[in-house]
C-alpha cells in the first residue's frame, strides 16, 4: 500500500494543471517589477537587482552612507550587509550597503540616494524565476498530498508493527523534504517580492584631477620600504634556521681537528 501511494504521489504533476493554477491568479492587481502577466499567460516572477555607485565629497561620505541606512529603516526594507571603511594614510574612505526593498518603495529609496550624492553608475538586472517557482510549488503540492496520505494511514494503523514503523519513517522523510522545499519557496519569494540593491560609496577625486605628479614616487618609496622589511624578515628567519646546524658543524669540525692533531703527534 505504501509503495502504491508513493508512486501515485510522484505522478501527480500535470503541467496543464499547474499553468491553470497560475492563470487563475491573473485577476490580482499587477505589481510593478515583480510579476508580468496577461490573460493568456501564467504569472511571471521576476527577480530585480540594482547596482549603484555613488560619489560624494569626502566630508559627506559618512553622512551619505548613514542616510541610506536610515532611509532603509524608514521603508519596507531590510539591510542584508553594511560596511564602512574610514580614511587612512594610504587609502580613502569607502562604504558599501546591500539591501532588499519592496517594489512599492523602490522609487522613494532611489530618489533619496540621488539627493545624497552623484550616482555615477547604475546597473539593473532582471532574472525570470517563474520556472523555479512553478517547480517548487508543484513539489510542495505533491509532498503535502503524500504526507496527508501517510497521516491517514497512521490514523488507521495496520496490524503489522513493521508496516507501522515503515509508515512513520516515510512520514518523517517526507516532512523533511517538505520543509526543505518550503524554505526554497520562501527564498524565491524574497527574491521576487523585493528588489535587491547593492550600493558602493566613495569620495570624489580632489580638485586638480589626481593625486599629484609625485604620487608614483611616493608609492615606489612605500613599496621599497615594504620590500626592505620583508628582506630583513627573511634574513632573520634564515639565520635562526641555520644557527643550530652551524653550531653542530662547528663542533664536529673542532673534534675532527683535535683528533687529527693527536694522530699527527703520535
Amino acid at each position: 500500500m505504501l509503495s502504491l501511494l508513493a508512486v501515485s504521489s510522484c505522478e501527480k504533476r500535470p503541467p496543464a494543471a499547474q499553468l491553470a493554477q497560475f492563470e487563475s491568479r491573473s485577476n490580482a492587481p499587477p505589481q510593478t517589477g515583480k510579476v508580468y502577466q496577461s490573460a493568456q499567460e501564467p504569472r511571471r516572477y521576476i527577480a530585480v537587482r540594482h547596482k549603484l555607485e555613488i560619489e560624494t565629497r569626502a566630508a559627506d561620505l559618512q553622512k551619505a552612507w548613514d542616510g541610506a541606512n536610515s532611509q532603509c529603516a524608514a521603508l519596507k526594507c531590510e539591510v542584508v550587509s553594511a560596511s564602512f571603511t574610514n580614511q587612512t594614510r594610504t587609502s580613502p574612505a569607502s562604504g558599501s550597503l546591500s539591501v532588499r526593498v519592496v517594489h512599492e518603495d523602490l522609487s522613494k529609496f532611489l530618489d533619496k540616494l540621488g539627493q545624497a550624492g552623484n550616482v555615477i553608475h547604475h546597473t539593473t538586472e532582471n532574472e525570470d524565476r517563474t520556472a523555479s517557482v512553478i517547480d517548487v510549488e508543484a513539489k510542495l503540492k505533491n509532498l503535502a498530498g503524500f504526507r496527508d496520505g501517510l497521516r491517514a494511514m497512521l490514523a488507521k494503523p495496520p496490524g503489522n508493527i513493521k508496516d507501522l514503523l515503515e509508515v512513520q519513517r516515510e512520514l518523517t522523510q517526507v516532512q523533511s523534504e517538505l520543509d526543505g522545499e518550503t524554505t526554497k519557496r520562501k527564498v524565491l519569494a524574497d527574491e521576487t517580492d523585493k528588489v535587491s540593491i547593492e550600493l558602493a560609496f566613495h569620495a570624489e577625486a580632489a580638485a586638480g584631477g589626481g593625486p599629484g605628479a609625485f604620487a608614483p614616487v611616493a608609492k615606489a618609496w612605500r613599496e621599497s620600504i615594504n620590500v626592505l622589511g620583508e628582506s630583513i624578515a627573511t634574513l632573520i628567519s634564515v639565520t635562526f634556521a641555520l644557527t643550530p646546524w652551524i653550531l653542530a658543524l662547528s663542533g664536529i669540525f673542532w673534534i675532527l681537528r683535535k683528533l687529527w692533531r693527536r694522530r699527527k703527534k703520535a
